[in-house]
């Protein structure tokens, strides 16, 4: 495979500085962790697992747990010439993620390039316009986190792989949304920490790795 990067608003894909102990300023938190992984005969999976929130109520079922919610794929069709398949891993504030079917809904919106319109129409855009909008429109425009006393927050990433490669898509209103990625050819992941300007404005990126040609 061969990497071949795309713009981004953020900083994907340098890598980012080691983080040593003596970093007084390092992030010493667990969070959520998801991860998407394609194997040498072109399948798609993905998966996520997540500590939770602090103080939650015994027995909470956190949204890393749900399929559709902490992490959803939208399978190959056999008869697609493309082979397009797609996979989504989510992280942020559950109970919203959970009401808004967050990993489902943006690997629709990714998987056909769609956005949600006014009216409950859609339109036609690109992935990273489609990725932007769900954060935006899906899930921030939701009644049940637009109504909400508890402020919206997620990160998401999504792959989507065609017949030519896979390009990697990600998009955060958080603070902050720690991304790494790796192929079979790389020697060492890419690695970065991408930051958003606060005050709920979305950052994004992404990343292309075009597949080899085998003769």
């Amino acid at each position: 495979m061969e990497p071949d990067y795309f713009s981004q608003t953020s900083t994907y894909p340098p890598r980012a500085p080691s983080l040593g102990p003596q970093d007084a300023d390092a992030d010493h938190i667990t969070d959520t962790v998801g991860a998407i992984a394609i194997d040498i005969y072109g399948n798609i999976a993905c998966g996520a697992s997540s500590g939770g929130i602090g103080m939650k109520h015994r027995g909470r079922v956190g949204p890393a747990a749900l399929v559709g919610i902490g992490a959803s794929v939208i399978p190959l069709d056999p008869d697609d010439p493309d082979r397009t398949s797609v996979a989504t891993v989510t992280s942020g504030t559950g109970e919203h993620m959970g009401t808004t079917m967050a990993s489902s809904v943006c690997s629709q919106r990714v998987f056909y390039c769609q956005r949600r319109t006014s009216g409950g129409g859609t339109e036609e855009v690109t992935e990273d316009e489609a990725i932007k909008a769900f954060i935006e429109r899906d899930f921030m425009g939701h009644p049940s986190v637009k109504s909400s006393q508890s402020t919206g927050a997620i990160g998401v990433l999504t792959v989507k792989k065609t017949v030519d490669g896979a390009w990697l898509y990600f998009a955060h209103n958080t603070d902050s949304f720690a991304i790494a990625s790796m192929t079979s050819e790389d020697n060492r992941p890419s690695c970065t920490m991408s930051r958003s300007n606060g005050n709920g404005s979305i950052a994004q990126g992404g990343k292309g790795i075009r597949f080899r040609k085998r003769r």
